[in-house]
C-alpha cells in the first residue's frame, strides 16, 4: 500500500497549513497545528479532526495531554471506536460540568459519558465504558478492540457523533 503525501505552498513558495496524505485509496487531510502564543506554526502535522479537537478544547484551558484515535485503521482496514482524552496543565473548576452539558445538547446517535475517574478526562460512547467495566479496567483495550472488529455501524456512529460534538465545543460560548 503505497502512501502519498501532498504539502501545499502558496504562491510566495511558503508552506501552507494544509497537506493531504493519501494511503491506497483513502486521504485525509492534515492540518499543522500551533500551540505557540505567537501563531505560529511548529511544523507537526496532525488529521484535521485532531487539530479541530484540540482547538475546540483549548477554548477552555492549555492542554497538557490529548489523545484522539484515529478513525480508519488502514492496517486492518476498518473504522475505529471515536473517543477523546484530555488533561489541561491548570484545571478550571465547572469545565468538567460545563463540557458533560455541552455533550448533553448535542443530538447524538449514542449515549455519551465523560469518565472523570483518572487524572485524564475521557469522553467516549456510554456503551463501550459499560462493557469494558470502567476505564480502570485491563481489558478496556480488548474491549475497544471487540468493538472496533465486530460493530462496524457502531464505530462509524460514535466518529459522526463525535465531530457532531467538537463543532458544538467550538461554538459555544466560553463559560
Amino acid at each position: 500500500m503505497a502512501i502519498r503525501s501532498f504539502t501545499a505552498f502558496d504562491a510566495l513558495g511558503r508552506l501552507t497549513p494544509q497537506s493531504v496524505t493519501g494511503v491506497g485509496d483513502r486521504t485525509v487531510q492534515h492540518r499543522a497545528y500551533s500551540d505557540r502564543a505567537d501563531g505560529n506554526q511548529i511544523g507537526r502535522f496532525m488529521p484535521t479532526q485532531t487539530v479541530d479537537a484540540m482547538k475546540a478544547l483549548s477554548r477552555f484551558g492549555e492542554l497538557a495531554w490529548f489523545k484522539l484515535p484515529t478513525e480508519y485503521n488502514d492496517e486492518y482496514g476498518y473504522h475505529q471506536v471515536a473517543y477523546m482524552g484530555w488533561r489541561y496543565k491548570a484545571p478550571r473548576e465547572g469545565v468538567d460540568q460545563f463540557v458533560e452539558d455541552v455533550v448533553k445538547d448535542v443530538s447524538t446517535q449514542l449515549a455519551w459519558v465523560l469518565d472523570r475517574t483518572r487524572r485524564n478526562r475521557i469522553l467516549l460512547p456510554n456503551r463501550v465504558l459499560l462493557e469494558a467495566g470502567g476505564l480502570g479496567n485491563p481489558a478496556f483495550a480488548d474491549v475497544v478492540h471487540s468493538v472496533n472488529t465486530r460493530d462496524q455501524e457502531f464505530c462509524i456512529a460514535s466518529i459522526s457523533d463525535l465531530a457532531l460534538i467538537v463543532q458544538h465545543l467550538q461554538r459555544v460560548p466560553v463559560p
